[in-house]
């Protein structure tokens, strides 16, 4: 009756004969060895640490002696007797009161220069108009010849002057012949050249802008050439 149940239970198989491993507890050495190699590692940062802290205090400290002294030097100059500092503005004024005379008197010689130069261009100014009146004084009195001392033109139209004709010829030729005679004169000569309704080449002397001058000119020349006459053209 036992066994049957027994085999019922287990369903026909036999019962077996192994038993559960038994649980291990924590390996207490393995943590002692790890807590000791990070407390090492905790003690060498600290170390580390505090000695570069030492390393810059002591660096520090010549910096804080040196701002020190710095102190006392800018101390000791502002602590300076009242007399020195007197002395010093007495100094200081007198070169004020140089700088000031000085910077006067290049003003005055600036100023005495600049007056002297507008002076020296006043004067050249005079001399320059006192220089053109006379000129135009002497070109009004003696007027320029509208032809040159010594050359000759041809002409072929009007031009608006007053001529004395000196002498007329039919041809060219012997009007040129006239005009190199009075051109060794140093006479400035013109020769009009006919026009379709004339036939003469007249060879002319005192050319002038006004009839009146003309006149004037006929006047000196005509006890030298008889036949002078005077012909607008």
């Amino acid at each position: 009756m036992t066994a049957d149940t027994s085999n019922k239970n287990n369903f026909g198989m036999p019962k077996p004969d192994f038993q559960n491993p038994k649980r291990k507890g924590p390996d207490w050495r393995v943590i002692m060895i790890i807590v000791g190699i990070v407390l090492v590692l905790g003690a060498d940062v600290t170390y580390h640490l505090y000695s570069t802290k030492q390393e810059n205090a002591k660096v520090s400290l010549p910096e804080s002696e040196s701002q020190a002294k710095d102190e006392q030097s800018t101390n000791s100059s502002e602590t300076i007797s009242p007399v020195a500092t007197q002395d010093d503005q007495h100094e200081k004024s007198t070169l004020n009161e140089a700088t000031d005379t000085k910077a006067d008197l290049d003003k005055a010689l600036s100023d005495n220069e600049s007056f002297e130069f507008k002076d020296k261009n006043s004067t050249q100014n005079n001399d320059n108009i006192t220089s053109v009146a006379q000129q135009l004084e002497e070109n009004r009195k003696n007027p320029r010849p509208l032809v040159k001392p010594g050359t000759y033109q041809e002409l072929s139209s009007p031009q608006g002057i007053y001529h004395l004709v000196v002498v007329s010829h039919l041809d060219k030729k012997s009007a040129i012949k006239s005009v190199q005679r009075l051109m060794k004169k140093n006479m400035g000569v013109c020769l009009i050249l006919p026009r379709k309704d004339e036939k003469y080449y007249r060879v002319t002397i005192g050319h002038s802008k006004t009839h009146h001058e003309a006149e004037q000119k006929l006047k000196q020349l005509a006890s030298e050439y008889e036949d002078l006459f005077i012909l607008k053209y």
